[in-house]
């Protein structure tokens, strides 16, 4: 298993953090790599840390919004069909169900805004990602107070800077052998990428390059096997 940590700004990581250590969350926040590149695909984005980090958080409030990987593209149609701006994907949707939240795909370093975008009436409510989850920090704190057992002390805790710094969301993908090809131009290399149901491979070549070409013009090899010689 190989993981990738997702970058992600230490006030977003310590936001998620909190919603974790409130809702009593124990999941590893990580995300399958082939499920995300499946989503990808099926909305033609790239997804950023901050939103992978998002949904690999999987915590309790998150989760009460619908905040998961497969319900993206859901999420997405009806942000569309209610009238919310097409270059936002779904992130998920409030308790309630009346509004569809919206997000950029590819949220820039200020970690940008979400959107609430209602359904029936298709108004539109903008707010910082991070005023959010300070939201849904404030209802979990407030869910707690009137606990009367030892989870009322979460509550309480303060999350330290080395809890933080080691928090660490991730997407990972389970070990696989390399899927060898050969073209007849650019010679052997290893397959990255598929797109469009493997019509189209992504290909690190042994020169060093990378290109996206069409997998009817490459030809599968075994691993360690030599391409045949060519003029």
């Amino acid at each position: 298993m190989t993981a990738r940590p997702l970058e992600l700004s230490q006030g977003l990581k310590r936001r998620l953090l909190h919603l974790r250590l409130l809702t009593g969350t124990h999941t590893p926040p990580t995300l399958d790599a082939a499920e995300v590149e499946q989503v990808e695909r099926e909305l033609g984005v790239r997804l950023g840390d901050a939103v992978l980090g998002l949904l690999a958080n999987r915590d309790g409030a998150l989760v009460a919004h619908e905040v998961r990987l497969r319900n993206l593209p859901r999420h997405t149609r009806e942000l569309h069909e209610a009238g919310g701006d097409s270059c936002l994907i779904g992130l998920g949707r409030d308790p309630e169900g009346a509004f569809v939240i919206g997000i950029a795909p590819s949220v820039p370093p200020r970690e940008g805004a979400i959107c609430f975008v209602d359904l029936d009436r298709g108004t539109v409510r903008d707010l910082p990602l991070g005023a959010w989850l300070e939201e849904l920090v404030a209802e979990e704190i407030e869910k707690l107070r009137d606990v009367e057992s030892e989870e009322k002390a979460r509550v309480f805790k303060v999350l330290s800077e080395e809890e933080v710094r080691s928090f660490a969301p991730a997407v990972v993908r389970a070990d696989a052998p390399e899927r060898r090809v050969v073209h007849p131009k650019f010679g052997p290399g290893v397959v990255l990428r598929e797109f469009e149901g493997g019509t189209k491979l992504e290909v690190r070549f042994h020169d060093g390059s990378t290109r996206t070409l069409l997998s009817r013009f490459l030809q599968s090899r075994a691993a360690g096997a030599e391409p045949d010689a060519r003029p």
